[in-house]
């Protein structure tokens, strides 16, 4: 079983307990992941499951601790059992407990490491409260939505794609040569534009299997979402087909079916991005209220940083303020 990235949250977690788990995952074979694991329910008893000295750790105990590891870990232990972390985490209280009794922890670099890591922890708690405390109302989507529709255009494409054969590729390899695949191109956009052009028997007669693909069923493509669509796709009108996009094997058309405007399939990221401002002011209004002050002088920009004009502060900001 290959993990890709383990994150582990609790403080003062060693590195090499992270790296543990993913050695021992990647060792592990790889099978199904048991259904009863993988939804594993509360225990009717929160028996003792290791113990550690006088440490004792509960079912429950042990779970939580699971729950603040990352998703490769979670992964890994719903497949593989709770053994593969188990011999782990009791090293990691062996080590613990021995630092804590030889007062390690007391050392001003490992006194500071901690601290900043409950400060880490603390901040982060309060702005994921502060994100859900954050909302947005159906009123203000549709109000962005309306001053920025500009924005989120949206346009239901027809993709065509014809593979290109190099001069140098042996015969058995499909593709056409840039040639004649440009000349296909333009004959298939000439039977898409022309009146009364049906779809399906373009796409059956111009179908060569691993050279020449129509899909018949359009695709919608919001604006900015491929910015070197972007320019081809809204420039054109309804049924017409953009020029060529060619890539080293490949030539695309897309026949622009029609453009539309809705807002239900951009709301999600409209949700987003007006949390988002809203969650920067409150944070921002925090450290406001909060009267931070900081030494220009020591704070001031790099040589590499582009100077602010008149960023000198006044001689009331360097120093620091008054005691009430």
């Amino acid at each position: 079983m290959k993990i890709h990235h383990t994150g582990v949250a609790i403080s003062a977690m060693a590195i090499t307990f992270t790296c543990g788990i993913l050695a021992s995952a990647q060792q592990a074979p790889k099978k199904a992941a048991p259904p009863a694991r993988a939804a594993a329910q509360a225990p009717s008893e929160d028996k003792v499951v290791l113990k550690v000295g006088s440490k004792q750790v509960t079912q429950s105990d042990f779970e939580a601790v699971v729950a603040l590891l990352g998703p490769g870990a979670q992964r890994a232990v719903a497949e593989e059992g709770p053994a593969i972390l188990g011999k782990q985490y009791a090293t990691l209280l062996v080590l613990a407990q021995r630092a804590a009794a030889q007062h390690l922890d007391q050392a001003p670099a490992i006194k500071r490491k901690l601290d900043l890591q409950r400060l880490k922890t603390l901040a982060q708690a309060e702005y994921a409260k502060l994100a859900r405390e954050t909302t947005v109302s159906p009123a203000e989507i549709k109000q962005y939505y309306e001053a920025h529709k500009d924005q989120f255009q949206q346009a239901q494409v027809r993709e065509i794609q014809i593979r290109i054969k190099g001069p140098d590729d042996p015969a058995s390899v499909p593709g056409l040569p840039v040639a004649d695949a440009k000349a296909r191109a333009d004959e298939i956009s000439k039977a898409l534009t022309a009146p009364g052009a049906d779809i399906s028997k373009i796409a059956k007669q111009y179908d060569v299997p691993n050279t020449v693909g129509i899909e018949t069923t359009p695709t919608t493509i919001v604006k900015g979402e491929y910015p070197g669509v972007d320019e081809a796709v809204f420039s054109v009108k309804d049924g017409q087909v953009t020029k060529p996009f060619q890539s080293a094997h490949t030539l695309v058309l897309l026949q622009v079916v029609g453009h539309e405007e809705h807002l239900e399939p951009v709301s999600k990221d409209i949700e987003k991005t007006l949390q988002q401002k809203k969650l920067d002011a409150t944070v921002n209004g925090l450290e406001k209220n909060a009267s931070v002050w900081m030494d220009q002088t020591y704070f001031k920009p790099g040589d590499s940083a582009a100077a602010a004009p008149d960023s000198t502060p006044p001689p009331s900001a360097a120093k620091p303020p008054a005691k009430p």
